[in-house]
């Protein structure tokens, strides 16, 4: 696509505000891919961290629970 704007802003004269508006795509572009990709990273790292403070709490709780049951 970006070829083809070039192509096209030479023929006409108008190769400068071709690329600028070439660039204001892609910036857009990867903006739309940067806030998906942040979409999809904060649920990741909100299960990752349960994951890990639930390891922890199962790490500092299941010795108590097996005394309990060494007692009986």
């Amino acid at each position: 696509m970006l070829i083809s704007m070039i192509a096209t802003g030479e023929e006409v004269g108008t190769l400068s505000p071709m690329l600028l508006k070439a660039a204001d795509h892609y910036d857009q572009r990867v903006e739309a891919q940067i806030s998906g990709f942040m979409a999809l990273l904060e649920p990741m790292m909100i299960l990752f961290l349960g994951g890990m403070i639930g390891g922890i709490l199962l790490a500092m709780y299941l010795p108590v629970f097996t005394l309990g049951r060494a007692i009986r």
